[in-house]
Formats: C-alpha cells, structure tokens, sequence
C-alpha cells in the first residue's frame, strides 16, 4: 500500500480543508477531485500506480465532509477558490485534474447499472476536443479499476 500524507489548508475566509497526499511526493501534482461531497482518501492501488507514473495525487475532503469545515451557500463554482487555497499551500504552481481540466479525457462503460450509457455519448458528441473512450466491457467501477493507469498516463502525457 502506497503512503499518505494528511495536511489541512486555510482558505481566505477562515475554513480548513482536509487534504490527502498519495503517489509520488516528488511527482507532478494531479488534483483528484472526483465530485461533490467526496472524502479526500485515496484508493490504494490508483495511488500506488501514480507513484509508479511519477504522479503526486491530491484529494481533498469538500466543504461540510470529513476534516473540512462547512461552507454554507456554497456553489459548485466555490471549488475553484478552495483549489487555490490547496495549492497554495502545497506550493503548487500548476497541476492536472480528474475530468475538470481541458484537455479531457471521457471514459464510459457500457456495462454502467448507474449512468446510462447514453449520457456518456452524449457528453463526447458536446465537449470540444474530448479523447472520448466509450467501452463496450466497462461499467461504472470497473473503469476505476481496469482502467486507472490509461488515465495517469494519459495526464503524465499531459504534464
């Protein structure tokens, strides 16, 4: 099992945010920011695959879960400050992200009993430029499993 590191961050207005570090502590930095609430705990082997790759993984606890103090009205658009705030204190100067920053990668399985298959053509028939991977043998937690080191590699290319 791949090691963390647990830090918190001040944002401007006074909130703590629980981080988790994983992966290579020298690597380049790629944000995991997997949705909204989400824990900041990174799953071991995509952990150990980005120490492989040379990628230091970032995951943060979002307002109001976890380590993180609330953030009440906040929006979804609130994350771009809080994202900020995390690499000001990680010293990052310029990171990577899971499925926010373009370019993007799209991966979508066939197999998912939890988003339609539809929604995933859907959004690679509308975002510019997407490296769309729609997977006749992938379901929703299979691509999270088979399929973490195509996307660190694909980010380390992109670094």
């Amino acid at each position: 099992m791949a090691a963390s590191t647990q830090r918190t961050a001040r944002t401007p207005d006074g909130r703590t945010l629980a981080i988790e570090e994983a992966g290579d502590p020298a690597g380049r930095p790629v944000l995991v920011h997997n949705g909204t609430p989400n824990s900041r705990h990174l799953y071991a082997p995509i952990a150990a695959d980005a120490a492989a790759r040379g990628l230091r993984l970032i995951g943060y606890d979002r307002p109001g879960y976890g380590g993180s103090t609330p953030q009440p009205g906040r929006t979804v658009a609130d994350c771009a400050a809080d994202v900020r705030a995390i690499c000001a204190e990680l010293g990052v100067d310029r990171l990577a992200m899971w499925g926010i920053r373009i370019p993007v990668m799209l991966m979508h399985g066939r197999q998912d009993q939890f988003v339609p298959f539809g929604h995933g053509q859907w959004l690679a028939a509308r975002i510019p430029g997407v490296d769309a991977r729609l997977l006749d043998d992938d379901g929703h937690l299979t691509l999270l499993t088979n399929r973490i080191g195509e996307v660190h590699a694909w980010l380390a290319d992109r670094l």
